[in-house]
């Protein structure tokens, strides 16, 4: 597959190290969809355009299943890596800048 990078949530399902959105994002909410073959040790990481940690998870046994990540407030992103996914699919849900 590829990463859908037009739709809101984003979709990621191919890790890769160079910049993927250059713009500032709004993060309303993460969710992480290992799919069927999620395993102990899977581990999902989102940087910002300079490669500064922005979110990660890891699985571990007994907790399969990610917990989404859902801020009370929005959280900015100056643009987006995925340099880490090793099962699924990353759901990134923005909500628009109200300058434009």
């Amino acid at each position: 597959m590829a990463n859908v990078l037009t739709t809101n949530p984003i979709k990621l399902d191919t890790p890769a190290a160079t910049v993927l959105i250059t713009r500032l994002l709004f993060v309303i909410g993460i969710v992480w969809d290992q799919g069927a073959s999620g395993a102990d040790d899977d581990q999902a990481i989102i940087t910002d355009k300079n490669t500064n940690a922005f979110w990660s998870q890891t699985i571990q046994t007994g907790s399969l299943v990610p917990q989404p990540f859902t801020p009370s407030n929005p959280v900015p992103l100056a643009g987006l890596i995925i340099p880490t996914l090793t099962h699924g699919t990353v759901y990134i849900y923005t909500q628009e800048s109200r300058n434009g």
